[in-house]
């Protein structure tokens, strides 16, 4: 796994400017890893059994998300994937849970909550496709626990973007934009 300091390291290579250990970077460089993240769709799967909740209709994930992806209810003998919500009005329920709203107003949120609310049978569960939030990084010899060492190039064109735009080098961004997107479209081809 890679260190802050492999990231720092590649990405002062690709964009030299003189920079210090500073908060500044930290933000910058946990902020590239979460975009990487998302780009990348890290993905953690985690499956809840509702009848244990006493017929609560809020899931509760062991770490907190930035991204749901996909969930699915298992229901007579097959996972079925649950509708996204509708922002109007929501489509008339016959079934057991059919959609869930996704609120992103606590940052790090761990809950997820289904509607209608139903009596969840012993049988049922419920699987969450979801990307966890990232451990921060904040000092420079502390390891990524989250990304592999494969998308270490991804954060470092990201944070370089970042550092670009901080010092107002709109054609550099650009360019290092291009060259994440490059990296990003090589690595896809790698899988």
């Amino acid at each position: 796994m890679a260190t802050a300091q492999e990231y720092f390291q590649i990405t002062f290579d690709i964009y030299p400017v003189a920079w210090d250990e500073s908060p500044f970077l930290y933000r910058s460089l946990n902020q590239a890893r979460k975009e990487v993240a998302l780009d990348v769709n890290l993905k953690a799967v985690e499956e809840i059994q509702p009848y244990n909740l006493a017929n609560k209709t809020v899931l509760t994930t062991s770490k907190p998300f930035l991204k749901i992806y996909r969930v699915f209810y298992w229901w007579r003998g097959n996972y079925k994937l649950l509708l996204k919500p509708f922002t109007h009005n929501p489509l008339p329920v016959k079934f057991f849970p059919l959609f869930y709203p996704i609120a992103y107003e606590p940052v790090n949120s761990t809950t997820i909550n289904l509607y209608p609310e139903y009596r969840p049978l012993p049988s049922d569960k419920i699987e969450i496709h979801y990307c966890p939030v990232l451990t921060d990084l904040n000092y420079l010899a502390m390891v990524d626990p989250d990304l592999d060492d494969i998308y270490k190039y991804l954060v470092a064109w990201k944070l370089a973007q970042f550092l670009a735009i901080n010092d107002a080098q709109y054609h550099l961004v650009e360019f290092f934009r291009t060259q994440y997107a490059l990296e990003r479209m090589r690595l896809l081809g790698v899988r």
